[in-house]
């Protein structure tokens, strides 16, 4: 178990996204959490022809779409327990920035093997 935001934490998040592919799709995703036993911690993951090119930590300006999630809400779409539209649906996950980049990610985030990259990833965070 990691600390969210930690080098160890980021190697786990790049190793789980890395094995997967989110279709042909081209974006470049930010991430906010909030209120973590870390304080806030952002990345951004750049994807391209649906595979993890780059994740870096830090939110970017730049970025085509844009997530935000309380500790809490966090720890739910890490554990893949809930899909990221079911939480975004209940106002869990906020997002923000270009819809047409949006509606092309949720399906393959939705999706299996980004789920289980999620499990992955939230099996490994110290809650």
């Amino acid at each position: 178990m990691t600390a969210i935001g930690s080098v160890e934490w980021f190697d786990s998040v790049r190793g789980a996204l890395g094995s997967i592919e989110l279709g042909n799709e081209t974006a470049q995703i930010s991430y906010a959490v909030e209120k973590t036993p870390e304080g806030k911690v952002t990345w951004t993951e750049n994807w391209v022809a649906g595979t993890l090119d780059e994740l870096t930590t830090g939110a970017s300006k730049q970025a085509d779409v844009a997530f935000t999630l309380k500790w809490p809400d966090f720890l739910v779409f890490a554990s893949a327990e809930r899909s990221p539209s079911a939480l975004f649906m209940q106002g869990r996950l906020k997002m923000s920035g270009d819809m047409q980049s949006l509606l092309g990610l949720l399906p393959h985030m939705d999706g299996e093997a980004y789920r289980g990259a999620l499990a992955q990833i939230g099996s490994s965070t110290d809650r």
